[in-house]
């Protein structure tokens, strides 16, 4: 017959405490990192890409620009709260173009192509087009997810003297 002493039964209990102590913080350090992971991959998975796919100018018949924007949500959900905004540049300074934010309540991944714009008056044109100045349009898409994140895609066209037409110089998409 085995005999213990209480000095062993209190280093087993001892022993038995800490490693069950480490073993509850490992499982809550295993359930956060997951956690965590689980919750930036849903985010990856279910946000809506809202795109620009074309920008153009065209003359109207009163001799004045419009410029238009074709743009689609390539993502797998919709994209809420959207608004697309038109910022105009003349030599690097900000101009105001009379351009209402365009705001959208949702835009669906199964909508075709959507489109918006504005239209630069004939005065305005004059002045931007000459040979000297620097004439800039950025269009800015602000939008949510269904997890509430802010999204952004922006995009930043040049008018080039020598080729007479908008070139992009900048594009990004952030959250």
């Amino acid at each position: 017959m085995i005999c213990e002493s209480p000095s062993m039964t209190y280093n087993f209990d001892f022993w038995m405490l800490v490693i069950t102590t480490i073993n509850v913080f490992a499982a809550l350090f295993t359930w956060f990192i997951s956690h965590r992971a689980t919750k930036k991959i849903f985010e990856a998975d279910s946000r809506p890409i809202v795109g620009i796919l074309e920008f153009a100018a065209h003359r109207t018949e009163k001799d004045k620009l419009n410029f238009m924007i074709k743009y689609k949500n390539f993502g797998k959900t919709p994209s809420r709260d959207t608004k697309i905004v038109f910022e105009t540049y003349l030599n690097r300074k900000s101009i105001a173009v009379e351009q209402n934010p365009i705001y959208i309540f949702v835009l669906s991944p199964s909508e075709e192509d959507s489109y918006a714009g504005f239209i630069l008056s004939e005065k305005c044109k004059e002045t931007f087009f000459q040979p000297d100045n620097t004439f800039e349009i950025s269009v800015k898409i602000l939008y949510k997810g269904i997890t509430n994140i802010d999204y952004k895609c922006y995009e930043r066209y040049e008018y080039s003297q020598n080729y007479k037409q908008f070139v992009m110089t900048e594009s990004s998409w952030n959250k």
